[in-house]
């Protein structure tokens, strides 16, 4: 019994008090303080996947002014979304489109544009 008090003594002086707020001193200013940062969706093409995998559409995200690119499948899209439906279920997040087995340039340039108004 003595230990068990002991251990919650131990418990709450290592626990400082909660931070709900940083300080605004605190955070050191950058290049993209108070700029506008458009992310982009684009160059969607198909991509085989192989022996033993499906075919999938891969889209290269960028972004500016920082001109960072990355590529992502479609499906990391409707991963992220129900992710973020899960954390912020009181928030509006843009709908995606209905995911379809067509998979014609005109049909991803179209998927190109929902995916950019999402991010």
């Amino acid at each position: 019994m003595e230990d068990d008090a002991n251990f919650e003594d131990i418990k709450a002086k290592n626990m400082g008090a909660p931070r709900m707020f940083v300080p605004t001193s605190i955070i050191e200013p950058t290049r993209l303080n108070s700029k506008r940062i458009r992310i982009r969706v684009t160059d969607g093409a198909v991509k085989h996947g192989g022996l033993f995998a499906a075919n999938y559409i891969l889209y290269k995200i960028t972004t500016e002014p920082l001109d960072w690119a990355i590529y992502r499948k479609d499906m990391d899209f409707y991963q992220l979304r129900k992710i973020l439906l899960k954390q912020h279920p009181y928030m509006i997040i843009p709908p995606l489109p209905v995911k379809k087995k067509k998979e014609a340039d005109k049909s991803i340039r179209r998927r190109e544009k929902y995916f950019t108004r999402f991010l």
